[in-house]
């Protein structure tokens, strides 16, 4: 999703975690995309398929493409620039928001790619990469270590609880 300032994606998580637990978990969104998209792979590990999983002929001809090891799949990294690029931009009880920042110069390549404008005004069909995009499955992969954490935490906390009303009897 894009506004005027990010080319952005904002995950829905559950409202308990602290601001620090938050700003880890958006950063391990961002390289659980980075790691996947550097596979050739989108939303919920699948490739990119049709138009989005083929290079365009001119950009085929191009020094870039010369230079690229792996010509088998995209993986929108020819520099990796792009993708290192995505940071956290927000985080807030139950919402953490990634992205690039409009005036990052790989700003335009991410809209091009997620949009599947590359410079046009309007998308061209099949060719959108929305590589920011987190399926629900995904998001509950990265969050399992978080939730496992708060469940240690929740348990010791009812353990003293408890500890503290046998010792005052």
């Amino acid at each position: 999703m894009a506004n005027k300032n990010w080319t952005k994606t904002s995950i829905k998580i559950p409202s308990g975690y602290s601001a620090a637990e938050r700003r880890s978990i958006a950063q391990d969104f961002v390289d659980y995309i980075v790691d996947r998209t550097r596979k050739g792979k989108g939303k919920d590990g699948k490739a990119w398929t049709g138009k989005a999983g083929k290079y365009s002929e001119a950009y085929k001809k191009s020094f870039e493409f010369k230079a690229k090891t792996n010509k088998s799949k995209v993986t929108l990294e020819l520099f990796g620039d792009m993708l290192s690029s995505i940071e956290q931009i927000s985080n807030t009880p139950g919402k953490v928001s990634i992205g690039i920042k409009k005036g990052d110069e790989d700003y335009g390549k991410a809209e091009g790619n997620i949009r599947g404008t590359y410079g046009k005004k309007s998308p061209i069909a099949g060719k959108a990469r929305p590589f920011m995009d987190l399926s629900p499955t995904e998001i509950r992969k990265i969050l399992q270590p978080y939730k496992a954490k708060k469940t240690r935490e929740e348990l010791a906390a009812a353990f003293a609880a408890a500890r503290a009303i046998v010792d005052e009897t």
